[in-house]
């Protein structure tokens, strides 16, 4: 199937972007003290330069799964809002609940060096990224796929 492979590519591309752009986060305390400003800014643009070619990536999933997704006339939520839909999403949520819980934490008790800060920060950032992703439809929509060419 051809859409499957372009689903896929389209998915391992967000999926790789998101991933730069959430560990980018740990390179600022790495890098701020250089005295190179291509260094300094470097976290910054990795960041945004992630995030840009994730969102594009969702884009490009968007159309190639459009037409997978008006044969199943399910009408399916944002991966944003949905909750659980399967164990990487679970895992993703979970990793995302930790972090956020121990950046509230610290947030009033100040007890972390600001290099763990950072460490947590991008933990966090990466299991939102990857809930958005497992718990999406265009997640949700490769699966079923690939369960249906398993099953042929």
């Amino acid at each position: 199937m051809k859409a499957k492979k372009k689903l896929q590519l389209f998915l391992w591309i967000g999926a790789f972007s998101f991933l730069i752009s959430g560990l980018s986060i740990v390179l600022i305390p790495v890098l701020n003290h250089t005295q190179s400003d291509f260094l300094r800014y470097l976290p910054g643009g990795l960041f945004w330069l992630g995030l840009i070619l994730g969102a594009i990536s969702e884009v490009l999933q968007s159309v190639v799964s459009r037409p997978l997704q008006k044969k199943s006339n399910k009408r399916q939520l944002p991966g944003v809002i949905r909750f659980g839909s399967n164990l990487e999403a679970w895992i993703a949520t979970g990793v995302f609940v930790v972090g956020a819980l121990l950046l509230a934490a610290d947030a009033f008790l100040q007890y972390l060096h600001p290099t763990m800060a950072y460490c947590i920060i991008s933990a966090a950032l990466l299991g939102l990224y990857g809930h958005c992703i497992a718990d999406g439809v265009h997640y949700s929509c490769y699966k079923k796929l690939k369960e249906e060419v398993d099953h042929e």
